[in-house]
């Protein structure tokens, strides 16, 4: 038995025996799809669908991902890059048809752990059948940006989905991971390519 409530804006839950904050594998590849809904300055919102094959490697403190994008607005779908590097909160977005290459800062970076001041909500059971597994849903707040994360609860603490509310620019982003694998797919989705050398 579980209950929620919110409190000056923040959900607390209280529940027995509930799961402790866990760090994510070091290193893994896997399918996430996902929407983003953000306002850009001097251009106005924008509205995405992605699906990328991703890896992320906490030891080099990058991610890579590589899929298409389709703009609701615009009604066109691009083939893209993007690289990731934590430590220096930057991305590279590659168009891959134009080869051009736009550089940016890190509105939310991806996890490596669930922190110690993580609110539990609840947990759910992913599946069918017999073959179910158990994931923990967790509240995140930070400066920039609440986040709803889940993961596994099977000691792995595999990411399954999370929904994140950015404040500045102000946006919303969704995501959903699968076909997950423990390792690198492909190494060479962390190269930064030559024409972001010089990218600004």
């Amino acid at each position: 038995m579980h209950f929620t409530i919110v409190s000056h804006g923040k959900p607390a839950t209280f529940r027995d025996n509930q799961p402790k904050p866990c760090c994510v594998p070091d290193q893994f590849s896997a399918l996430i799809s996902g929407s983003d809904v953000i306002e850009v300055p001097n251009v106005g919102p924008v509205a995405l669908y992605g699906a990328f094959n991703f890896s992320y490697d906490a030891n080099r403190g990058m991610y890579g991902m590589k899929g298409r994008t389709y703009s609701v607005i615009d009604k066109t779908d691009t083939s893209v890059w993007i690289i990731g590097t934590i430590s220096e909160k930057q991305t590279y977005a590659i168009d891959l048809n134009s080869k051009k290459c736009v550089k940016d800062s890190i509105s939310v970076a991806p996890f490596r752990c669930i922190p110690e001041s993580a609110t539990y909500l609840y947990s759910s059971m992913y599946g069918f059948g017999d073959n179910q597994f158990k994931g923990d849903t967790w509240f995140i707040e930070d400066n920039n940006a609440v986040s709803f994360v889940t993961v596994s609860s099977d000691g792995n603490c595999i990411p399954l989905n999370g929904n994140n509310f950015i404040s500045t620019p102000p946006g919303i982003s969704t995501m959903t991971l699968a076909n997950y694998v423990p390792k690198i797919n492909d190494p060479s989705i962390f190269d930064i390519p030559d024409e972001c050398k010089n990218a600004v």
